[in-house]
């Protein structure tokens, strides 16, 4: 299985079509519409949506998003120029599944995240300011919009 995150940068009125892929997409900038399976969910800036199948990102106004998706058959396409892959990652998927997740944590400033696991991988993404996370004797400096892969288990 192949975890992908990508950009999208839509302008006012511009509709994005995706296949089918177990996906979240949340809004860094901007308010779109997600038309799915004949229901339609509105989201703005710094809220999510999540789904599996095939769908249609409306932009309301001008929108940057985030979209997690995974593949069973490696990398997903975009014949689109407004979409960018921004990180992607092999992942092994366990015999019972897996639960895909959006999470939020804020830190204050010069703030610690205490050495901890996960139960399973991901990729996660900074969305303000700078953070340094350290893994297995590696260090990665982020910036804003700066985005890096966990396994799990290994100690951040």
């Amino acid at each position: 299985m192949e975890l992908a995150l990508l950009e999208d940068r839509l302008g006012e009125g511009e509709r994005l079509h995706l296949d089918a892929a177990h996906r979240v997409v949340y809004a860094v900038h901007g308010a779109v519409d997600v038309e799915a399976g004949g229901s339609r969910a509105s989201i703005g800036e710094n809220a999510t949506w999540h789904g599996a199948g095939p769908c249609v990102i409306h932009a309301r106004a001008a929108a940057r998003l985030w979209r997690w998706e995974l593949h069973a058959d490696g990398m997903p396409r975009s014949d689109s120029a407004r979409t960018a892959l921004k990180l992607s990652h092999a992942i092994e998927m366990p015999a019972g599944g897996a639960l895909m997740r959006a999470d939020r944590v804020d830190f204050p400033p010069r703030g610690i995240a205490y050495t901890h696991t996960h139960q399973g991988p991901g990729i996660r993404v900074l969305v303000h300011g700078r953070f340094r996370v350290e893994t297995n004797g590696h260090a990665l400096e982020l910036g804003a919009g700066g985005p890096w892969f966990e396994r799990g288990p290994d100690p951040v």
